[in-house]
């Protein structure tokens, strides 16, 4: 496939996330809401659910308007343990795509490993950055796929299925 750009480095997941989302029929789970995420996911997304959570609950009221029945919004508190306990509040939902982008950053590898089981891709915006830690878990996946287009690479891992942008 040809070179991919796009609008600017905090953007740089919206090619691997759309072609995930494309390549799949189940819910999806956006960790951390964003300019270049939320918006796009609930257009993506409006055949199956959509679940998006952030810490900050002023953030995301920006968002409030795409709330309905199949696209969910959540609060979640700010230390890395919240993250679990609402994680423990969905553990009956299984998800096609997950797309990690949350605060703090200590609570994205925990997650990704609580939701491991029930998660077909993950899809990790700023995968490149260090002091998140990812390296040891990414190698424990089956199948992993980098986007290094941007500065702020993004990552596809799975266990399930190898993923390609398509």
């Amino acid at each position: 496939m040809g070179e991919h750009y796009s609008m600017d480095g905090y953007a740089g997941h919206q090619i691997p996330l759309v072609s995930a989302v494309m390549q799949t029929a189940g819910d999806v789970l956006e960790c951390g809401t964003g300019l270049y995420s939320t918006r796009l996911l609930n257009v993506l997304c409006r055949d199956r659910g959509l679940v998006s959570a952030d810490t900050d609950g002023a953030w995301l009221d920006q968002f409030r308007d795409l709330e309905s029945p199949r696209h969910e919004f959540h609060v979640v508190g700010l230390k890395p343990s919240s993250w679990q306990e609402f994680i423990e509040k969905i553990k009956a939902r299984s998800f096609d795509v997950v797309l990690i982008d949350q605060s703090p950053g200590e609570a994205r590898i925990q997650t990704m490993l609580l939701l491991r089981s029930r998660t077909k891709f993950f899809v990790i915006h700023d995968s490149n950055v260090a002091a998140y830690g990812y390296e040891p878990v990414f190698a424990q996946f089956k199948y992993r796929f980098t986007y290094k287009v941007e500065a702020l690479h993004t990552t596809v891992v799975s266990d399930h299925e190898e993923f390609a942008l398509k």
